[in-house]
């Protein structure tokens, strides 16, 4: 075994007799974990709508059944615990984008505190050091209160066990790499490209973990909870998040020790932007303005007669198509006829964004949401660019569509 940063990886792994190390070992594991997982994600994202948004469609129409309530939630419920395990190895293997912009990680890590501490009613000494000179970092703010509540978790779980403290810190002067490669006295652990880094690190004096343990910390549905209390997604999870924000991450554990975890995230002088204020909630009785016909474009036929259905309940007529070219001859006739268009990306013989393209020659004031299963946020941000009025990711809130609908276009 070989140790690198406090990660122990094997030091070499007979795949088709290529040998790898360190970083490249993770990455081969990544990218085949990626291919994978893109693979199935497409096709259960959609199922996964139709399980979810069929068992609130049943629930609705027989509210007053205790018995059929109480059973579709708990469909909606296992859809969604799907859907989360789904979303974590999508961030593990990197093809869920995120866009990074300025984010005060002080203040992200109070909040995960906060989330975490009521989350998980556990009472453990937690410590804060936050002493970064400059806590501005690049990220996504939500993530990466997601990242810090994955780390508080397991940290909790060590602290039960062996008993002690977590610490949440950052160190006052910020890391500078100048070479990628340049390893000299520690100063670039993570292999991080060059630019200014600040570090985040969250400490335990818990249980620690043992080299056989370490060796398979950020290994996807790895875990060594007793069965039912986790999936072994969540430090898979961590370790994707941070790579999509171009960050890196150590990992030091020494068993009946403890345990430190070091994000580095690479530092922003741009100013954070005042975020708005929330959007009133939006009642499934308020009905959406001037929006009575909706063409809808997908190419799964569960989606399609489910989403049919949701939106007949709230008194929208919707006209489904399963390819583009019909779509496009439809609305080619009937263009006044239709207030609003949901469209999927990933289509046969014409995509998402060639379908926009033609509805707005057709009609350069067209109205489209895309609706789609696809994690690529670049094809769906293209078309926002273009005009598109927003995007709706299945399988989202299930039943909730036509509040989504709503929100975006108001």
């Amino acid at each position: 075994m070989e140790q690198k940063s406090g990660i122990l990886f094997p030091r070499e792994a007979n795949r088709n007799s290529i040998t790898l190390s360190g970083k490249d070992f993770q990455d081969e594991k990544l990218k085949a974990v990626s291919q994978v997982t893109g693979g199935i994600a497409h096709y259960f994202k959609n199922q996964l709508f139709g399980i979810g948004a069929n068992a609130h469609i049943i629930k609705k129409h027989y509210a007053e059944n205790e018995f059929i309530v109480k059973r579709t939630e708990n469909i909606i419920t296992a859809a969604q615990q799907c859907s989360n395990a789904l979303m974590k190895l999508l961030s593990f293997a990197q093809r869920m984008e995120l866009h990074s912009s300025p984010v005060d990680i002080h203040e992200i890590i109070r909040k995960a505190i906060a989330r975490g501490t009521d989350r998980f009613k556990v009472v453990i000494p937690i410590a804060t050091s936050l002493k970064a000179k400059h806590s501005i970092v690049s990220g996504d703010y939500e993530q990466l209160q997601i990242v810090l509540i994955n780390l508080m978790e397991n940290a909790m779980d060590a602290i039960t066990q062996g008993g002690g403290t977590l610490t949440f810190s950052t160190d006052e002067e910020l890391l500078r790499i100048n070479n990628k490669n340049d390893g000299t006295a520690g100063n670039n652990p993570s292999g991080l490209s060059p630019g200014e880094y600040c570090s985040i690190r969250v400490r335990d004096t818990g249980a620690g973990m043992s080299k056989d343990i370490l060796a398979n910390a950020f290994e996807p549905f790895y875990t060594t909870k007793k069965k039912g209390a986790g999936y072994g997604l969540g430090l898979s999870q961590v370790y994707g998040i941070i790579m999509a924000l171009h960050g890196g991450i150590t990992i030091n554990s020494d068993e009946n020790k403890g345990t430190e975890v070091v994000i580095y995230l690479p530092v922003s002088d741009e100013k954070i932007e005042t975020q708005t204020p929330s959007q009133p909630a939006y009642s499934s009785q308020a009905k959406l303005k001037g929006i009575n016909t909706v063409l809808l474009i997908d190419d799964e036929e569960v989606v399609r007669h489910t989403t049919k259905e949701l939106l007949g309940d709230e008194g929208i007529t919707v006209v489904m198509f399963d390819n583009g070219k019909k779509a496009i001859e439809y609305y080619s006739r009937h263009s006044t006829d239709v207030d609003l268009v949901l469209l999927d990306m990933m289509l046969p013989e014409l995509d998402g964004e060639e379908i926009y393209r033609r509805l707005c020659k057709i009609n350069p004031n067209v109205k489209v949401i895309v609706f789609s299963a696809n994690s690529d946020i670049d094809k769906a941000s293209n078309l926002l660019r273009q005009g598109a009025l927003g995007y709706i990711e299945k399988p989202g809130g299930f039943g909730d569509l036509y509040n989504q609908i709503s929100k975006l276009l108001s």
